[in-house]
C-alpha cells in the first residue's frame, strides 16, 4: 500500500466533494474548493492512498492562527489514521508560519470528532452559540498551542 500526503489541487476536488457531501450536512461546492485551493493563506492537503483520495483537510493561516476548516476521510477508510496523518502533516507545515494556535469549530453533537482532537491535543476554549446556520447547533471552539503540543511531542 502506498499512501503520500499532497498539497490539494484542482484536480482532486472532484473527489474531495465526494468525501465532502458524504461527511457534512452542509458541504461546500466546488467553486469554494476552486478558491481554496488558489488562495495563499490556504493550507489544503489531501492523502492519497494506492492512488485514490482517501481523506482531505482545509485551513486558513493568518497571522499566528491557523483555523481548520475542514478535515474528512472517506467513510470506508475511516479508523486508519489517515486523519491523524493530516492533522500532524498541518501541524509541520504551519508551526513554521509563526503559527502559534490552530482553532477548529466542532457540532456540539459530534462526540467522535471532538474526542479526536482532544486526543490530538486540543482543548475546549468556549462555545458558539447556534454557529450552525443549518440546524442552529452550538459549535465547541477547540484550540491547539503548538508550542505546548511540540514541547509534549519532542518529550516522549
Amino acid at each position: 500500500m502506498r499512501v503520500c500526503i499532497e498539497k490539494m489541487e484542482a484536480k482532486h476536488i472532484d473527489a474531495v466533494l465526494e468525501i465532502e457531501k458524504a461527511s457534512f450536512p452542509s458541504p461546500w461546492t466546488k467553486a469554494i474548493y476552486t478558491q481554496e485551493v488558489g488562495q495563499e493563506y490556504s493550507n489544503c492537503f489531501v492523502i492519497i492512498v494506492d492512488d485514490d483520495l482517501a481523506a482531505y483537510i482545509s485551513s486558513w493561516s493568518v497571522l499566528d492562527e491557523c483555523t481548520i476548516n475542514k478535515i474528512a476521510c472517506r467513510s470506508d477508510l475511516r479508523r486508519r489514521g489517515y486523519s491523524t496523518m493530516l492533522l500532524n502533516h498541518l501541524i509541520n507545515k504551519v508551526c513554521g508560519n509563526s503559527v502559534k494556535y490552530i482553532f477548529i469549530e466542532v457540532r456540539e453533537s459530534n462526540d467522535r470528532a471532538r474526542a479526536f482532537y482532544k486526543k490530538s491535543g486540543f482543548a475546549k476554549k468556549g462555545i458558539r452559540k447556534s454557529y450552525y446556520s443549518d440546524t442552529k447547533e452550538d459549535a465547541i471552539l477547540m484550540s491547539l498551542d503548538i508550542e505546548n503540543f511540540l514541547s509534549v511531542s519532542n518529550n516522549r
